[in-house]
């Protein structure tokens, strides 16, 4: 994967596109990077847990482009290099993505936009791209027509949380899950931000 340069990179040398195809494999070990911890693992892990991010975008890329984008965050100068992606997709309110209860527990049906797989190069953080990918978001929402979007955050997460309140998202409320009961780990927060004010 290319990195680019371990120093600041100014928001004006970032340019933000649509992934394609071509960036699936940077895209899979950026993600693969960003959520899995590989110390430890046993050397198959990392190739294999790359294989699935990889073919799990493929699938994904094939939604509608009305109701699916994967943004990404590249350098301006050739070759390109990717330094962050985020994904917007179109998703009923009632299905798991949204919590971590059964859909059927749920009595709303509306579908809205929902932020998932944000993630950024470690050297890169700090630096306005992840803003610039959640704009992105939040222009494309209101392009498709809609008036909120929602994403989920990690409670112990506070970096994550401090971005998100400074982009316009705040609790709409805490998400329970078998997971975080099970394996006591931290909750999930759905975040919502309006779209149009007033």
């Amino acid at each position: 994967m290319t990195s680019g340069s371990d120093q600041a990179t100014p928001q004006a040398r970032i340019k933000i596109r649509r992934a394609e195809l071509g960036d699936l494999r940077e895209l899979s070990e950026l993600l693969a990077l960003s959520f899995h911890a590989t110390e430890g693992r046993s050397p198959w892990f990392y190739p294999l847990l790359k294989f699935s991010i990889q073919e799990d975008l493929r699938l994904r890329f094939k939604h509608p482009p009305a109701e699916y984008v994967c943004w990404v965050a590249v350098t301006a100068s050739v070759p390109e290099a990717i330094l962050g992606t985020i994904e917007l997709s179109i998703r009923p309110q009632n299905s798991c993505a949204w919590s971590g209860i059964p859909g059927i527990l749920l009595n709303h049906q509306s579908r809205a936009p929902y932020i998932s797989n944000l993630a950024v190069l470690e050297h890169c953080r700090r630096q306005g791209v992840a803003s610039q990918l959640l704009e992105s978001c939040k222009q494309t929402a209101l392009q498709w027509g809609h008036k909120e979007i929602f994403l989920h955050v990690l409670e112990s997460n506070q970096a994550a949380r401090k971005l998100y309140a400074n982009a316009g998202y705040y609790l709409q409320r805490p998400d329970p899950s078998w997971e975080s009961w099970l394996f006591q780990q931290s909750q999930r927060l759905l975040l919502r931000r309006p779209l149009i004010s007033g």
